[in-house]
């Protein structure tokens, strides 16, 4: 069974016609991009891929993440709180403003738990696709 070949561009030596990168001069034959994801590789979905999202997730730095996350819950809970303070003095003005404060406190806090639960589930269904293809590709190697 012969395979087919083609010259590589970069170092004229006979590789496989379905090379992506050449095995003597380690050249890309095919830009990343247009690398095949890995749903159309045989794993996971490639909207949602986990080497996507995790490419994508990869760019934002830990400890901002986490500081943007503590962020969400602090200022609706410092608007609760000032809310309150400022709905017991007696200015008419000032009640109002503590009624409003509140309000996009409370507001705030509901939108950043549904917001929350999606992230989490998001990341359950990520945990879940890796899972699956890890046991996909073991299933492949072990052949």
């Amino acid at each position: 069974m012969e395979t087919e070949t083609k010259k590589c561009p970069y170092c004229a030596e006979e590789i496989k016609f379905e090379a992506i990168k050449c095995r003597y001069c380690g050249s890309m034959l095919q830009p990343v991009d247009s690398l095949p994801l890995p749903r159309e590789a045989g794993f996971g979905d490639s909207k949602t891929s986990p080497i996507r999202l995790k490419q994508v997730s990869a760019d934002i730095n830990p400890a901002v993440r986490i500081v943007l996350f503590a962020l969400t819950f602090v200022i609706p809970i410092v608007g609760i709180i000032a809310g309150i303070i400022y709905r017991s003095k007696t200015n008419p003005k000032t009640k109002k403003s503590g009624n409003t404060l509140l309000f996009f406190g409370i507001l705030m806090l509901v939108v950043n738990f549904i917001l929350g639960a999606v992230v989490v589930k998001g990341a359950l269904e990520q945990y879940r696709n890796i899972n699956e293809m890890v046991r996909e590709m073991d299933g492949v190697f072990q052949q």
